[in-house]
């Protein structure tokens, strides 16, 4: 069965245009990285207290979470991300890549690639959809239903 994972573009959506052109979304937690080279989520609990504290716990839980959930996305998985700027939500599909780059500067390292299908503004969808999509998270599961919805959309 397919999952769809929103994947927030940064702040404001700032990496929005990179994720679009070079097919791709990405997270964070670069000092953690790879990704995948933790075998299960207490390594990752590890890590993660180790660089960042443990300062506030349900955000450690949060985010040990997201990254697990990231670097097992599976091939076919849908993938949606979000322009608050031009209201645009994006969606795709996972290739089954996840990667770790070398970067300069405040991008993010960890990536995986996505082939886009299409685009869909954010006043075409039900106010239920909308509102499930409000997370401040990441990274989080969007429902089967709303993914239905942006299937149709990207019909019409």
């Amino acid at each position: 069965m397919q999952n769809t994972w929103m994947i927030r573009a940064g702040r404001n959506g700032r990496f929005f245009k990179d994720f679009k052109n070079k097919n791709f979304v990405a997270v964070g937690w670069n000092v953690l990285a790879p990704l995948d080279r933790f075998e299960d989520k207490a390594q990752i609990k590890l890590a993660y207290i180790m660089h960042y504290e443990n300062d506030k716990p349900s955000k450690t839980a949060n985010s040990i979470t997201m990254i697990e959930r990231f670097v097992n996305i599976q091939k076919g998985d849908y993938i949606v991300t979000y322009c608050p700027k031009s209201r645009e939500y994006l969606v795709g599909k996972d290739l089954g890549q996840y990667q770790h780059r070398e970067i300069e500067g405040d991008e993010y390292a960890n990536i995986r690639k996505v082939e886009w299908i299409g685009n869909v503004h954010r006043d075409k969808l039900s106010e239920g959809a909308k509102r499930s999509l409000m997370s401040v998270l990441t990274l989080f599961a969007v429902k089967p239903e709303i993914i239905q919805e942006f299937v149709e959309q990207l019909r019409n």
